[in-house]
C-alpha cells in the first residue's frame, strides 16, 4: 500500500505499538496515518515520535472509527496475541472504504520453531511452549483464510523467510525462559537444559543463521458493491 493513491489519505494501523511503522507509512505514502493501540506505554513512545501522526489507545475489537472512513487498514504481528483475531479482522474490514485494502503481516512461530537446532526440538518443549506463549502461534499461515472469512476480496500474499541468529531467536521464541518453564514445568533434565543454555552462550556471539521465521503478507480488498 503505497504511493500516490494514498497522499493525504487516512490509514489505519491496528496494533501500531512505538509508531515505528506508523510514522515510516505517512513518510512513504504521504497518507494521513492514524494508528491504535491498547499500551499506554507504547503510545506514549508513538506520541512522541508521531510528528503528524494521530494516536490513540483503542482495542482492536472495538475501533472508535464509523464504517468505512479509511484508505487502508494494516495490522502486523497483532492476531499473534488476539485471543479473537476474527473479531479485529471483522473491524479491519469494517473500518476500510470500499475499494480499500486491508494488509495482514503476521508470523508462524510454530513453524518457526520446529527450524531451530535439533538440540532445542527434539524433547517437544519449544513447541509447547511457543503454543503456551502466543494466543494464535500460527496466525500468520491463518491470515488468508481470515480475509475472506469477512467478506473481503482479491485476495494476494506471500511469504518472506526472516533468518535469525541466536540472540535475535532468544528474544523472539524467548528461549532462556522456555529453559526455566520446561524444567519447572515438565520435569526437564538439568543436563539437557544446561546443554540447551551453554550451546545458546556460544552461539549469542555469532551470525549464523538458528532460525527462520516466515512472515506472511497478505491483503485484500473490500468490495465496492
Amino acid at each position: 500500500m503505497g504511493g500516490k493513491a494514498l497522499a493525504r489519505e487516512p490509514v489505519l494501523d491496528v496494533g501500531c505499538g512505538t509508531g515505528t511503522d506508523l510514522v515510516l507509512w505517512g513518510r512513504q505514502c504521504g497518507a494521513r496515518p492514524v494508528g491504535v493501540d491498547l499500551s499506554h506505554q507504547m503510545l506514549a513512545e508513538a506520541r512522541a515520535r508521531a510528528g503528524d501522526c494521530s494516536v490513540m489507545q483503542a482495542h482492536s475489537h472495538h475501533l472508535p472509527f464509523s464504517d468505512g472512513v479509511f484508505a487502508a487498514v494494516r495490522g502486523e504481528r497483532l492476531l499473534l496475541h488476539d485471543t479473537d483475531p476474527g473479531a479485529a479482522v471483522a473491524e479491519m474490514a469494517r473500518v476500510v472504504r470500499p475499494g480499500g485494502r486491508v494488509v495482514l503481516v503476521e508470523p508462524d512461530m510454530e513453524e518457526a520453531a520446529a527450524t531451530c537446532p535439533t538440540l532445542y526440538t527434539e524433547s517437544g518443549s519449544l513447541t509447547a511452549w511457543v503454543r503456551r506463549s502466543f494466543a494464535q502461534p500460527r496466525s500468520g499461515s491463518a491470515v488468508r483464510r481470515l480475509l475472506r472469512a469477512y467478506g473481503l476480496v482479491s485476495v494476494q500474499s506471500e511469504v518472506h523467510r526472516e533468518r535469525c541468529d541466536a540472540e535475535t531467536a532468544d528474544t523472539v521464541l524467548q528461549l532462556r525462559a522456555c529453559a526455566a518453564w520446561a524444567h519447572e514445568s515438565r520435569g526437564t533434565p538439568p543436563g539437557q537444559l544446561r546443554r540447551w543454555l551453554s550451546d545458546l552462550h556460544e552461539r549469542d556471539s555469532g551470525s549464523a543463521p538458528f532460525c527462520t521465521v516466515p512472515i506472511h503478507v497478505a491483503s485484500a480488498t473490500r468490495p465496492t458493491s
